[in-house]
């Protein structure tokens, strides 16, 4: 129990009460806090983290938490393609006989773009009552047809030689946004996972059947919009999706553990990697062949004013020594005390274990600091926490 009291002496010297230092981390992460004075009774501290303390098992290399291995998310490619005749309002793309094929969510017309993100051209689907298909949110590819999902319940089966309808399938959802294929579903014969914004995630075989279902509250992703099955990577199989909330902009993707479909805690801003620009999450795609040598992971973001076909390198591997405080909450709210509120203080703190090795020691510090200076540390020590872990520390 961390329970800390702010003690007046006997020669009426108030001690002051700073931040609570509870970091835990990896080898040479280093960061500092300074807090602004707040009036009188209140303190400026800052901290480092040559305190922090964790040994894993097995044995490996320390890395820090959060980072990725560098050549995955290296940033492939970046095309506007506002400047192209596709315009605006760009949302679904998949990469299909070494070109991209981008669809209009508002409209009929489907634009094709070299790898090299040069504009070829525009197409139309024609469908049987001599109209053209028209809302396309979402395509992908088994390698030989394109499959659609234009926000409807009907998915359709595109023969790309004739860009005609070769099939259509019932969806058991009512508007199919995003969709993606996985070759190694339904015992090797193919499947489908889809979804709306907030729904469940599904995964369906060819004629439509519901093979499992990911609950919203699994996942706990919002405004999903794209999807790609990653069955490559090391650590996999994983779900990458490209969604609008709950994560740190309107354009990030994330990644879920599949089959559980569970978040990993990977995950990219896309518009920190754009720059200068806003917008919302748009289709995904897993491709090889449009960078030689290299794997991609790419989409649309449905930018203001631009859209922007993306494209990063693929290269994930799961970081194995990976532990992180994920909240601190203090009982009255505040990292300064003034002496009007001096009083028994609780602070709890959360971690979770998002690496692959299990954290044989974690060490939490906490400390208080007096006019820039220690004045009383304490340890907790967490034994042997697993993947996936999660503690709560009071």
């Amino acid at each position: 129990l961390f329970i800390l009291t702010c003690m007046r002496n006997f020669s009426s010297v108030l001690y002051r009460f700073g931040l609570l230092l509870c970091l835990l981390g990896i080898s040479s992460l280093w960061a500092q806090v300074e807090l602004p004075a707040a009036g009188p009774g209140s303190i400026a501290t800052a901290f480092g983290a040559e305190q922090m303390d964790v040994s894993f098992l097995p044995a490996g290399e320390p890395g820090e938490p959060g980072d990725s291995p560098e050549a995955m998310w290296d940033l492939q490619f970046s095309h506007n393609i506002t400047a192209t005749p596709a315009a605006v309002g760009n949302a679904g793309a998949v990469f299909v006989n070494g070109e991209f094929w981008v669809a209009r969510w508002q409209s009929d017309t489907l634009s094709r773009f070299q790898a090299d993100g040069t504009y070829i051209g525009a197409f139309l689907i024609p469908t049987s009552g001599g109209g053209t298909l028209s809302g396309t949110r979402a395509m992908t590819t088994d390698g030989t047809d394109v499959f659609i999902a234009n926000n409807t319940s009907t998915i359709y089966r595109i023969d790309t030689a004739t860009r005609t309808i070769s099939g259509t399938i019932a969806a058991p959802i009512t508007q199919a946004r995003f969709l993606t294929y996985d070759s190694l579903a339904n015992g090797g014969n193919g499947g489908l996972w889809t979804g709306n914004f907030n729904t469940d995630i599904t995964l369906i075989n060819l004629s439509g059947g519901v093979l499992q279902t990911i609950p919203a509250a699994t996942h706990t992703l919002g405004g999903m919009y794209g999807a790609a099955v990653d069955n490559f990577s090391t650590g996999g199989p994983y779900l990458w999706v490209f969604h609008q909330t709950n994560g740190p902009s309107q354009g990030t993707i994330s990644q879920l553990q599949l089959p559980a479909g569970t978040p990993t805690g990977v995950f990219r801003d896309v518009f920190g990697d754009l720059g200068g620009n806003t917008g919302l999450a748009g289709g995904l795609f897993i491709a090889n062949g449009i960078v030689p040598g290299e794997a991609t992971l790419g989409g649309v973001l449905q930018g203001n004013p631009n859209n922007f076909l993306f494209g990063y390198e693929l290269d994930f591997s799961p970081i194995q020594n990976d532990m992180s405080l994920t909240s601190l909450v203090s009982s009255n709210g505040l990292s300064q005390v003034p002496e009007r509120l001096l009083e028994p203080i609780v602070f709890e703190a959360s971690t979770i274990n998002f690496g692959g090795n299990v954290a044989d020691t974690a060490h939490i510090v906490l400390q208080v600091e007096k006019d820039g200076a220690p004045f009383f540390s304490d340890t907790e020590t967490l034994l042997a926490v697993g993947s996936g872990a999660t503690n709560n520390i009071v």
